[in-house]
């Protein structure tokens, strides 16, 4: 709806479904919900009883949904303005084209609610009013405050708004003098702003004040700032003072703030609850902590504590002070109304918005609000994901009205995002990285009653230490190989064709095989090399632990300092000996330099479970947990305690003769007694030895 008339009355109108898709330029500014504009001067505008929602706008502007330039006596009461997207709720102000300012402006009870710029703005207005006005889930978008006044706006009073339902923004002012602040609740924006001054020095002169060559002297008087919930010690909340208007002057008298930056342009501050840290504290001021006055700032609930001591502080008097403000605004009689409608006595006011402290409610902003011009305010999640980190989450909103107090739960998956899993005990705003996180992806939800929002998922945990979770080479498993006993040693290489790509780690060899003594087979060379080279040269391997189970066994075998590259790996065993089975199974770690004594071997006959144990001698270890036994019928292990990544069958079903080999590795950040425990259905004979690797 556009007009450019004057003594125009709308109430009780909806508009909804306004949009304007240009964005790249301003060409159709008049394009909002309900407009009255252009440059000729015009007066009596009047809105109210509407509602006004789902209006879109391509470009992003600072125009309102309800927008009036170049006219007096503006009145917008109460009208709900919701879900408007790349403008602004209320925008009213301007100079007609003689650069007359508009002025008497008034926006009073007005719900402004998903706003993705600003609630409201007055632009070159004089003797303007916003009072009683309720602000919720305005979004994360630069720029997107709770309230403005700019274009050499003048005489200009914010009484009793509900301010704390802004998610990012605050409440600046620019080209702006004789600014009053009283009674507000205001919630500090999430880089600790509330009440900002942003006069520049642009043009001359640079103030209203100044032009008329008057007083630009402002207050800010019995306001309740509350903390940002991720930002608890910044102490200007408060920024006032700009050297290039000497003429705008503010007094602080009776607020429970952060805190206030000391600056010239501040003639009187006092008897203020200061709740920051670092703050100049004026006269008769009480310091104090924002967890003593706020039930729960970390979370949101900025309800008064019933024992804070802003109920028994001192205030001023700001019966001369409520007296110059009531003669520069003669028309608005509520100033002596908080916002839930109680009389403030003046001579003797509360610290703080509220006659009442009781009367201010947990109303910290909870709105998911996704235009196409604001950046994500889902929660995130700060900290690197590796094993042993600590994460954490913060910031993101999620409605819930009326307020319920915000929970977290941390869950993690394990199949890229398709599925999630909740973390069991892990409720609080961090996250302890455990051992068997690595290798999934973690993400926390946050609720609020019973909305629900997510965090984007971290990267894929990876291990916290020097060392590297095992990493099976591919193609590493070869086809069984028989060493039939012989007067002379029998000789393979691995792979039997071609050659082994290595990746510069710790590279380890397990061979499990069926062998014919109790001791073990003897493996007199064990070499990794270049391909074709003759048996019995290149790197040798060494023997870090054996498990035997006769008439099975398993070596270990590893080397360090291997370049990246194409290898094949020798092994010969002793005269006389055999080896049947033989698979060659290569992993790598990298951040290993050496190996431990391995741990005494677990082991019997007809058994179901086996559980070796180590204790380590250095911190941030990995122990490597082995098990040979037979291999059943198509009987896999299990491990707990520790994470498996091989287990290696022979092929055959003879429970006695053929073999299985399964190994687990467990994180040991520090030094103590480790186990991990195989599990399996058909009982045989087994035995399992852990060995301790070192970084």
């Amino acid at each position: 709806m556009s007009i450019k008339e004057s003594n125009v009355a709308i109430r009780g109108l909806t508009v909804q479904q306004i949009a304007d898709a240009s964005d790249d330029t301003q060409s159709a500014n008049g394009n909002y919900a309900i407009v009255n504009m252009g440059l000729t001067k015009k007066t009596g505008f009047l809105v109210e009883n509407c509602l006004i929602q789902n209006c879109y706008r391509g470009y992003f502007s600072n125009f309102g949904a309800v927008n009036a330039s170049s006219c007096d006596n503006i009145t917008v009461k109460n009208v709900t303005i919701r879900n408007i997207i790349g403008h602004s709720g209320i925008n009213l102000g301007g100079p007609d084209a003689s650069g007359v300012l508009s002025t008497t402006i008034w926006a009073d009870r007005n719900h402004c609610e998903d706003i993705e710029r600003t609630g409201v703005r007055f632009a070159g207005a004089e003797n303007a009013v916003a009072s009683f006005n309720k602000y919720s889930g305005t979004s994360s978008a630069a720029h997107a405050n709770m309230t403005n006044a700019t274009g050499k706006s003048h005489n200009i009073l914010f009484h009793t708004n509900n301010f704390s339902g802004g998610i990012n923004g605050y409440c600046p002012f620019q080209q702006a003098s004789r600014m009053h602040y009283t009674a507000n609740l205001i919630a500090a924006a999430s880089d600790a702003r509330a009440i900002v001054d942003q006069n520049s020095a642009a043009g001359t002169p640079i103030s209203r004040a100044a032009e008329l060559g008057v007083s630009g002297d402002g207050a800010v008087l019995c306001n309740t700032i509350s903390p940002h919930q991720v930002v608890l010690t910044n102490p200007g909340a408060v920024t006032l003072g700009k050297a290039a208007y000497p003429e705008v002057t503010f007094i602080l008298h009776n607020n429970i703030m952060p805190g206030v930056l000391p600056n010239a342009a501040i003639t009187a501050n006092s008897y203020n609850v200061v709740t920051g840290t670092g703050a100049t504290l004026g006269a008769n001021d009480t310091a104090t902590t924002h967890g003593a006055v706020f039930a729960d700032a970390a979370s949101g609930d900025i309800s008064i504590k019933a024992g804070s001591p802003s109920r028994s502080h001192t205030t001023k008097s700001l019966t001369a002070e409520i007296a110059v403000i009531k003669s520069r605004f003669p028309w608005f009689t509520d100033i002596d109304l908080d916002m839930h409608g109680r009389t403030i006595n003046w001579a003797s006011p509360p610290a703080g918005c509220a006659v009442n402290p009781d009367d201010v409610q947990p109303v910290r902003p909870v709105a998911i609000h996704q235009g196409p011009n604001t950046a994500s305010i889902r929660p995130s999640v700060s900290g690197t994901p590796q094993q042993g980190g600590t994460l954490t989450v913060s910031g993101g909103y999620v409605r819930g009205a009326p307020f319920s107090a915000f929970a977290w739960q941390w869950q993690k998956s394990t199949n890229g995002g398709a599925t999630w899993s909740d973390i069991s005990g892990a409720t609080a705003l961090t996250y302890t990285i455990q051992p068997g996180d690595v290798g999934s992806i973690i993400r926390c939800r946050m609720t609020s009653g019973a909305s629900v929002s997510y965090t984007a998922p971290t990267a894929t945990v990876v291990s916290g230490y020097a060392i590297d979770n095992p990493a099976v080479l591919a193609g590493s498993t070869s086809d069984y190989v028989n060493l039939s006993a012989s007067a002379t040693a029998r000789q393979m290489t691995f792979p039997s064709s071609g050659s082994l790509t290595t990746n510069g780690k710790t590279l380890f060899l397990a061979v499990p095989c069926r062998q014919n003594n109790a001791t073990g087979t003897v493996w007199t060379v064990a070499t990794i090399g270049a391909p074709g080279r003759a048996f019995g040269t290149g790197t040798a391997l060494t023997l870090i632990e054996t498990v035997i189970r006769a008439p099975s066994t398993v070596s270990i075998f590893m080397v360090t300092g291997l370049a990246a590259g194409s290898y094949t790996i020798q092994l010969q065993n002793a005269a006389g000996s055999e080896a049947y089975n033989v698979r060659c199974n290569v992993f790598e770690m990298g951040g290993v330099v050496s190996a431990g004594t391995p741990g005494t071997a677990a082991g019997g006959t007809g058994v179901l479970t086996l559980a070796p144990t180590i204790t380590t001698t250095a911190a941030n270890s990995m122990v490597l947990h082995t098990l040979i036994r037979g291999s059943g019928v198509a009987d896999d292990a299990t491990v707990t305690g520790a994470t498996e990544f091989l287990e290696v069958d022979s092929g055959g079903t003879n429970a006695g003769n053929d073999v299985k080999a399964v190994l687990a590795y467990e994180a040991a950040a520090t030094t103590g007694a480790y186990a991990g425990t195989f599990t399996w259905s058909v009982a045989v004979s087994a035995s399992a030895r852990s060995v301790e690797l070192k970084s």
